[in-house]
């Protein structure tokens, strides 16, 4: 009798499935996060502390973190800058690098192609110089 319930319980459509064994952890894996040391919490498959996934480390290959480099007020103190000259300094960067990668990307067959294309590298330039001004403009005394 027992048997027939379990069996339309696991029948009807509304309810999750029943499994016996319930899963395990890997032993591979270690109680303890490989890259800061702090005990994982059971499951988990990443460190609740610095984020890095559970045995990541542990393959050999290096994995390259740029995350402390890119925190916003690390750049503004390692280049003593404020946001607005910071934000200039990015922006007359990605533009020079446009006037750089435009004559890459389009190439020029005839004469009217060339001055399009020159004529595309002298705006970004100016973008460039525009925002590196700002950046000056707007960079507080020390």
């Amino acid at each position: 009798m027992a048997n027939s319930a379990r069996n339309a319980a696991e029948s009807e459509f509304w309810r999750p499935p029943v499994h016996e064994r319930a899963p395990t952890a890997p032993a591979a894996q270690s109680d303890a996060c490989e890259h800061c040391g702090t005990d994982l919490v059971a499951g988990s498959r990443f460190c609740h502390v610095c984020g890095c996934a559970r045995g990541t480390h542990s393959t050999g290959t290096p994995r390259l973190n740029l995350a402390p480099y890119l925190v916003w007020a690390r750049i503004k103190d390692g280049l003593g800058l404020g946001s607005g000259p910071l934000i200039a300094l990015f922006a007359g960067t990605v533009c020079v690098l446009g006037a750089l990668f435009t004559g890459m990307v389009y190439s020029a067959t005839t004469a009217l192609d060339w001055q399009a294309v020159q004529f595309w590298r002298s705006e970004w330039l100016l973008a460039g110089m525009a925002a590196f001004m700002a950046g000056i403009l707007l960079k507080r005394n020390v």
